[in-house]
């Protein structure tokens, strides 16, 4: 009889243990957050991913109650900052700010990392890739074309990072050509604009975002864009596909950023952040800035954003695979 009491007691302690812990963590993850959240951008300031990070922060605060702060991590073409993101604590109170890049470095195991072990939490910012040069440089894409034929390997083309997207455009949209171009790759989009304007590149093939601000003053021009169909932002501006070059023969390629957290969040803890993030960039604000920027702002979250990391990763897998590696 004493052994069954001791039995029962046990038993009731554990209970009682075990239901004070899940209260406990109900209770830490309804009053997230408590606290400032540290946002990694991979990139250094002035770039498009790291504006637009600015861009949510007060409405980002005024939804949680919190500082949303930015930390600019550069180096790796994002690896050195995300990475930093998902060794961090798996509290939530770290995030980073990821990009089509990072999604690339993983599909060529440059970086060595499960993307379906991380913790998504919504898409941002989707940022088409486009070819620009200063304005009077050239009149159009046929006229970069035409000079590419007439200097094989000499023209310039200014890149944010390697082995990213931009990069695998750049090179199919050469070997499309059929010539190569001279690519110099830079730490930031803001370094490919100053290339632009100081002479120094003929042309960069990076994030439309990179350049916008130039564009709108007349500094810069668009020649095309590395989309299947024109954007209805720039419904003047051919796709580089319909001027009768495939830079989608390898599959087709998407450039776009993501928050995301290191794995094993509290599924309270992440639903809350998808939450507040999917608010902030649904926000009239943030949707008058991305107009204004010209990209879009879906604020996809759950399986759809999972599906379009997946199909992303699976076809820089293919095209670097055939580019990268000869």
């Amino acid at each position: 009889m004493k052994k069954f009491i001791r039995f029962f007691i046990c038993i009731l302690v554990l209970s009682m243990t075990i239901g004070v812990c899940f209260e406990m963590q109900s209770f830490a993850a309804a009053d997230f957050p408590r606290k400032a959240i540290t946002l990694i951008v991979p990139w250094n300031p002035g770039g498009a991913n790291d504006v637009a990070a600015r861009a949510l922060q007060p409405i980002f605060k005024e939804k949680s109650g919190v500082d949303l702060v930015i930390k600019n991590v550069p180096g790796g073409g994002s690896a050195v900052g995300i990475t930093e993101a998902i060794m961090s604590k798996n509290d939530g109170y770290t995030l980073g700010f990821a990009t089509s890049s990072f999604i690339s470095l993983a599909a060529q195991d440059i970086v060595k990392v499960d993307l379906n072990t991380l913790e998504n939490i919504c898409m941002v910012m989707e940022d088409p890739i486009a070819v620009v040069c200063k304005t009077g440089k050239y009149g159009s894409l046929d006229d970069l074309v035409k000079d590419m034929k007439a200097r094989p390997g000499e023209v310039i083309c200014a890149i944010s990072g390697t082995n990213n997207p931009a990069h695998v455009f750049t090179v199919l949209f050469g070997q499309a050509v059929g010539t190569e171009l001279l690519i110099i790759s830079q730490h930031s989009g803001a370094r490919c604009v100053t290339d632009i304007l100081g002479g120094h590149a003929d042309i960069s093939i990076s994030n439309y975002g990179d350049f916008v601000s130039q564009i709108q003053a007349g500094e810069m021009k668009v020649l095309g864009v590395m989309t299947q169909e024109r954007l209805k932002m720039l419904p003047e501006v051919p796709t580089v596909i319909e001027s009768g070059y495939n830079v989608f023969a390898k599959g087709v390629l998407r450039q776009f950023s993501f928050v995301m957290g290191p794995s094993n969040l509290d599924v309270s803890v992440k639903d809350r952040l998808v939450k507040l993030f999917s608010e902030s960039v649904a926000d009239e604000r943030f949707q008058s800035f991305a107009k204004e920027r010209s990209f879009s702002a879906s604020g996809l979250s759950g399986e759809e954003l999972n599906k379009a990391i997946g199909s992303t990763y699976d076809a820089m897998k293919i095209a670097a695979a055939e580019i990268f590696t000869k």
